[in-house]
């Protein structure tokens, strides 16, 4: 079940699709991002997610992006990191794609 809520808290599971804005600073369930190429035009000021965040389609991510993540992180398009890059994780960390 997905309930948006006061404080720019998404309660719940989100699939973001291209081209739409998220507001939120926080979801409480996981993300699919997957498809999405320009993470600070989509999640502005996600700072936390409770869940999984999936950002595979990401070939890049911005300076000072460390999200809190309470499932895994799927970064596995990164060609490289920023530095100063460090997510707080508490599942896996996949930068499978980084050389």
């Amino acid at each position: 079940m997905k309930t948006k809520t006061e404080a720019n808290i998404f309660k719940g599971d989100l699939t973001a699709n291209p081209g739409e804005v998220y507001p939120y600073t926080e979801v409480t369930g996981s993300i699919n991002a997957n498809l999405i190429k320009d993470f600070e035009k989509v999640f502005p000021k996600l700072k936390k997610v409770g869940g999984y965040l999936d950002l595979r389609g990401l070939t890049s991510i911005p300076a000072g992006f460390n999200p809190t993540v309470g499932g895994s992180l799927y970064l596995s398009g990164l060609t490289s990191i920023p530095a100063g890059f460090n997510p707080t994780v508490g599942g896996s960390l996949d930068l499978s794609g980084l050389t």
